[in-house]
């Protein structure tokens, strides 16, 4: 199950959300001073056109500001080809596409479109389109059935090599190779940063390199001094203006304390995930003092900002899987992240970049890790399954092991979405209604059972949608003020999710003042109505599940609540957990729940979201504490006619088993008075206010 990405794990079609109103970030934002005839990538032109003359494949690097992103695509038209462009995000393909048509003075959803999971604009005329690359994966997965065929793909971004990018580049390759024997076969442009082009191009057949020059301007390297906080002090008196990396929020609230301690005289502006659109657009806006950024690696690619001095911190929180769980904890970045991150520099003028991180630069890791190498895969393995094309089979550039491989089988043949034959899968038909949806498949599940339930509980399905938009993002409540938005959940004290899903239903449409009083993180919330809607559009829901309909859990029926809970626990069911002494356990571990949880001291048996995070600012003082998340109390009756396709052999279902297995969990209907719901839907145990529960 995922959650927010710069603290949680990250959702495999998601990351096009990074930001759920448009905000022009990308490289196709050019300083005013700079006009696009002006750009390093028009100035090689002829050197373009020659190679897709001449090669089918070309590989295009280039550092930030050069242009490659507006420019090639409408090379590509001058010279008569009709061309999609890939981006990793929503807010880059929205931008790019606006850059381009404003370029090219057409309006926007004729000649120049675009398409992602949220909005469609294009038309019959159009010739340059840009989508998401989770969108064109889908198409190139469906036998690249599009209502429109294009004849050059450029895939942008690809040094961010997210699972999307790795397998969409392996199918572009296999399409341009497949058709290189036309009159006139298609065109593959991989466009980068600074990457490692070499290994590429052999991945492509000896594809030719084209290197770009990028920024006109220098960035000079300088020394750390002992204290970054004095260094900013002291470039802030000079007049400069000044974006720091550092590795999450927590050392950004930090860092501004200390700069404010200072008395530093400057717009001190945090740039990260868990702010609101309004909040991030205050770092693009330059005012009568220096602007100090303090932003994490979001902003590490397609911000451009007029700086002049980058301080770097060497730091980011990243995500990675301990145990077949993801885990989030502060590592040292790569030599790719110090170019890309020096390069938010020197775009407009020369500038400078401070590198104060413990491990010297030529010692980092060349590049990032792949996300298919450190994230769960199991989506993905769906997802090519149901093409009738086995992820083992395809060439990737970054292959996942053999276990990894090994264990998302197992893990899809758990939840009961493929089934085996010998040595074979197939999709099962709850496989192939879950592959569909733009969600984790084990929240895809929970919304395939709720609609099973829609007729006789009319409403189910709304209310799942919204749970898994709450998976899909992360907490909502900001535990410093826990007192002010416990008063939202009522009497809630069996499910960490439900009194989410209470907090989402009582915040949406209020205020930025409003949420902000009642400890609501605005950007979570934003971000969780967005891929409501995502998922909304996925799903063919009456119009009547659509009415506003402001019910809060605790106020359900015994019923409702318990096809809810039936929903969350199918969908989880590799995720339960029984309490023991120590905290919770499903037989591999020990978790704990985080502080502000609310589930009482009753509940003996649930499903949440493992997850590990890691406590320190830096790697050396950093230990990983495991935690779950979204606990929600189940029943453990539920087991028997849900698990009843778990096979003995897998070891994902020798850990659930550990917790299933009533005897095992010396759980007795007799004894557990939890499992037993109430008149009113409501197990026994205690109230908020610590009375035993009658």
């Amino acid at each position: 199950m995922s959650l927010d990405p710069n603290h949680f794990p990250q959702s495999y079609d998601l990351q096009q959300l990074q930001f759920p109103r448009p905000l022009d970030l990308s490289d196709s934002a050019l300083p005013p001073s700079i006009v696009p005839g002006d750009l390093p990538v028009r100035r090689c032109q002829s050197q373009i056109e020659a190679l897709l003359a001449s090669h089918n494949i070309i590989i295009m690097t280039s550092e930030t500001g050069s242009g490659k992103t507006t420019q090639v695509p409408q090379i590509l038209l001058e010279n008569g080809r009709s061309v999609v462009v890939t981006q990793p995000r929503r807010v880059t393909t929205e931008a790019g596409a606006r850059r381009v048509a404003e370029e090219m003075e057409v309006e926007l959803g004729g000649t120049v479109g675009f398409a992602h999971g949220l909005e469609k604009c294009y038309s019959e005329d159009t010739k340059i389109l840009f989508v998401t690359d989770g969108y064109k994966l889908i198409q190139e997965l469906n036998n690249g059935s599009a209502k429109k065929q294009f004849d050059a793909i450029v895939l942008d971004e690809i040094h961010e090599m997210n699972s999307n990018m790795l397998l969409l580049l392996a199918l572009a390759r296999e399409h341009v190779q497949n058709h290189s024997h036309e009159e006139s076969p298609p065109k593959l442009i991989i466009m980068s940063a600074t990457m490692n082009a070499q290994a590429l191009s052999e991945y492509m057949g000896g594809a030719p390199i084209l290197s770009v020059p990028g920024r006109t301007f220098e960035v000079k390297e300088e020394e750390p001094k002992d204290s970054m906080e004095l260094d900013i002090a002291e470039r802030v008196e000079n007049g400069q203006e000044i974006q720091v990396f550092l590795p999450g929020k927590r050392e950004i609230e930090g860092m501004r304390k200390n700069l404010q301690r200072l008395g530093v005289d400057a717009d001190i502006l945090p740039f990260h995930s868990e702010l609101p659109s309004h909040e991030l657009a205050k770092a693009l806006i330059k005012g009568e003092r220096p602007r100090v950024i303090l932003a994490t690696n979001i902003a590490q690619t397609g911000l451009t900002l007029s700086i002049d001095t980058v301080i770097d911190s060497g730091l980011e929180r990243t995500i990675s899987l301990v145990d077949n769980a993801e885990a989030l904890d502060v590592a040292p970045i790569s030599q790719f992240d110090v170019s890309q991150r020096r390069g938010r520099a020197g775009r407009d003028k020369d500038g400078r970049y401070v590198y104060y991180g413990n491990t010297p630069i030529h010692e980092l890791r060349a590049e990032p890790i792949p996300d298919l190498l450190r994230t769960s895969i199991e989506p993905l393995t769906l997802r090519t399954l149901n093409a009738g094309r086995p992820i083992e089979s395809i060439d990737l550039l970054f292959k996942p092991s053999p276990e990894q491989i090994h264990h998302s089988y197992e893990t899809l043949e758990d939840l009961g979405l493929i089934h085996r034959h010998g040595k074979s899968f197939t999709v099962t038909q709850l496989g192939k209604e879950v592959v569909k949806l733009p969600v984790d498949v084990r929240a895809g599940i929970m919304i395939s059972e709720a609609l099973k339930r829609e007729k006789e509980f009319p409403g189910i399905t709304r209310d799942i949608v919204d749970i898994v938009a709450l998976f899909e993002t992360s907490s909502l409540t900001d535990s410093r003020k826990e007192r002010e938005w416990k008063k939202l959940i009522g009497s809630e004290n069996q499910s960490d999710l439900l009194a989410q899903l209470a907090i989402l239903h009582a915040a949406e449409g209020f205020s930025s003042k409003w949420l902000k009083a009642h400890g609501i993180k605005e950007a979570q919330l934003e971000r969780a109505l967005t891929v409501r809607q995502l998922v909304r559009d996925r799903v063919d829901l009456p119009d009547e599940t659509l009415a506003p309909d402001r019910t809060q859990p605790h106020l359900w029926s015994r019923d409702y609540r318990r096809q809810v809970l039936e929903c969350v626990w199918r969908g989880m069911i590799d995720s339960a957990f029984k309490r023991v002494r120590a905290g919770w356990t499903n037989g591999d571990g020990v978790r704990r729940l985080p502080k502000d949880s609310l589930i009482n001291s009753s509940v003996e048996l649930v499903v949440g979201v493992p997850f590990s995070i890691g406590s320190g600012s830096t790697p050396e003082e950093s230990k990983l504490k495991p935690f779950l998340f979204f606990a929600t109390e189940i029943d453990s009756a539920w087991y028997n006619p849900y698990a009843r396709h778990l096979h003995h052999g897998s070891e994902l279902g020798k850990g659930i088993r550990k917790a299933a297995v009533k005897e095992r969990l010396n759980i007795n209907h007799d004894h557990h008075r939890s499992t037993k719901l109430g008149k009113d839907g409501r197990r026994g145990g205690r109230h908020t206010d610590g009375r035993r529960a009658r």
